[in-house]
């Protein structure tokens, strides 16, 4: 039986040309089943390294900090093993979101925190969302701007003039990127509803404004210091849900 959708297939594959151009990933779950709504695949599509694990990498916390070590963990279950503290985070870097937080019990939400911080993101939190609400969203514009500000800190040290920053906004089907994207830009930019497949096509936004200054103080400032306006721009790259062709764990 054929059931991987055709037009997901296209997205996938579209999807991983983008990520060789954007700077920073956000990897949006659903806070609810945070295990089943991983992406096997996404860690290593972001990691520069060939063997990557799936959640191993670089992650930005909601202040602009960056995870202090790599670790990983199996996604399809709930198992894991950290690898050595000296071995250094690569790849592309990603900001972990967990949206439809108000369906989540603050124990629980507890929990998950300590278990991707110790197992997943290397000491960096997640950040707890709510698209429909906008519960915590001003934090995750902090954090995508701070790591706007990390990219054109590199660009600077290599000698490149600023550009807005570009993210990709990921996840499986469903998980609520368009409406967390609606949500940033303070204005309705991405198609939105409670069912799976409305997105279909990649789209690229623009998120401005003097809070990327904001983001910047909060987060390590020597990374970019007087950095210029384009720092603060940050173009948002809207992706269809993607789901693995192969779905190794039933239960997920």
């Amino acid at each position: 039986m054929q059931w991987y959708p055709g037009h997901i297939a296209k997205a996938e594959r579209r999807l991983k040309e983008a990520l060789g151009k954007v700077d920073v990933v956000l990897e949006v779950l659903d806070a609810r089943a945070p295990i089943a709504s991983t992406h096997p695949m996404l860690g290593a599509w972001c990691s520069s390294s060939s063997n990557a694990s799936a959640s191993g990498g670089l992650f930005i916390g909601s202040d602009g900090t960056s995870s202090s070590s790599s670790t990983s963990t199996s996604t399809s279950t709930s198992t894991s093993t950290s690898s050595s503290p000296s071995q250094q985070p690569t790849g592309k870097p990603r900001i972990l979101v967990l949206n439809r937080c108000d369906q989540v019990s603050a124990a629980d939400r507890k929990e998950w925190d300590a278990f991707f911080r110790e197992n997943v993101t290397g000491g960096v939190a997640p950040i707890w969302t709510d698209g429909e609400k906008g519960t915590n969203v001003a934090l995750l514009k902090k954090a995508a701007l701070a790591a706007a500000a990390r990219a054109n800190a590199g660009r600077a040290r290599r000698g490149l003039a600023p550009r807005p920053a570009r993210a990709v906004v990921v996840g499986l089907p469903n998980v609520g990127k368009s409406a967390l994207i609606n949500r940033l830009l303070g204005r309705r930019v991405a198609p939105s509803a409670p069912r799976p497949g409305v997105t279909r096509d990649l789209k690229w936004c623009r998120l401005r404004g003097a809070a990327g200054a904001a983001a910047l103080a909060a987060s390590n400032a020597a990374n970019a210091p007087g950095a210029p306006a384009a720092t603060f721009s940050l173009d948002l790259l809207d992706a269809p849900g993607v789901v693995p062709p192969s779905l190794g764990d039933q239960r997920a």
